[in-house]
């Protein structure tokens, strides 16, 4: 592996085929999910896509990489690189129109990475240890043509998969284990495997290296938990809390921060939140998927009233005011 480049907003630096990169994002993503650098997304393969909302075909190209989230899900990273001008308002607004929200996919418009590459849209995929592995302009990749010759990205991304859910190539039998039940949501049972993989010399340093990446993970399950809650996404957010409460078991270097979330769920005001969260959910659903309509922005504007001061009153009121803007 090839030194770690440490790339600045400025002047990111061109990055080729075995770099690793390091990038602090100095604004919040859109959808960030609680995600504040690349290094965050470690442990999983990361596309980064460069796309314009002036660029031919975005309706079209964006179509493969929802097909990609909804495939790999969590095992798969996905952060989307306005780089035409727009501004945050203006790409929220945009996705709004084409029915891109509501995905695990993240926005921003800070250049991360140079590819080195003229062309809108293109895209590097990196590896589940942050190396670039492919890198392209995506129409001579095949996306969204109708000759599509997409093999080459898609099998790459399988493979990581393959490696983030079985552990790194050559890991001993003990700690793919360990991968393979973490991978099942068994967490405790990956644990006392990788406690006991310490103890065999042939593993203990796989062991280790596995132990720091698997709480890597689960570090990062928090910051989401705490990022939903922030936003008042409160039905995702309980659905994760419920998921932790089995997943940390016994890892208490983590247990702190997984306790201070669940005494926010008794605080003032929570009950109000969850009330207002699982309105706008319900309300959200048809908007996501078929687009929101005139008739759809009444509802959104009764809720803000009715469940005023809360998260879910603001992104109501967030949505219509994105509908009114000319994109």
């Amino acid at each position: 592996m090839q030194p770690i480049l440490a790339l600045c907003l400025t002047a990111p630096l061109l990055v080729e085929p075995g770099d690793a990169v390091s990038f602090r994002f100095q604004k919040p993503l859109l959808n960030a999910l609680g995600t504040t650098s690349l290094e965050d997304l470690r442990g999983k393969p990361l596309l980064v896509f460069f796309w314009g909302t002036q660029s031919w075909g975005a309706s079209e190209y964006m179509k493969d990489l929802f097909t990609w989230q909804q495939q790999w899900g969590e095992d798969l990273a996905i952060v989307l690189v306005e780089n035409q001008g727009a501004d945050e308002k203006k790409i929220e607004a945009f996705a709004l129109k084409w029915k891109w929200l509501g995905s695990r996919m993240m926005w921003t418009v800070e250049q991360p990475v140079d590819l080195g590459l003229v062309a809108t849209p293109q895209f590097g995929l990196y590896s589940n240890e942050g190396e670039l592995l492919l890198k392209g302009a995506a129409e001579m990749w095949g996306m969204a043509l109708e000759n599509r010759q997409m093999d080459a990205i898609e099998d790459a991304i399988t493979a990581q998969v393959a490696l983030r859910r079985a552990g790194p190539a050559g890991a001993p039998k003990s700690v793919a284990a360990a991968y393979a039940a973490f991978a099942k949501g068994d967490v405790a049972q990956a644990f006392e495997l990788l406690q006991r993989a310490k103890t065999e010399p042939d593993a203990a340093e796989a062991a280790d290296h596995a132990t720091t990446e698997l709480t890597h993970r689960l570090d990062r399950r928090l910051a989401e938990a705490r990022w939903l809650l922030d936003q008042g996404r409160i039905g995702e957010f309980e659905a994760l809390m419920a998921q932790l409460g089995l997943q940390l078991a016994g890892r208490t270097e983590l247990l702190p921060r997984y306790e201070e979330l669940r005494t926010a769920m008794k605080a003032e005001g929570y009950a109000a939140e969850r009330e207002a969260a699982a309105e706008l959910e319900r309300l959200l659903d048809p908007i996501f998927k078929k687009g929101l309509k005139k008739t759809q922005l009444g509802s959104l504007e009764k809720l803000a009233k009715r469940h005023a001061g809360t998260r879910s009153a603001a992104r109501a009121q967030e949505l219509v005011a994105l509908a009114a803007l000319d994109v």
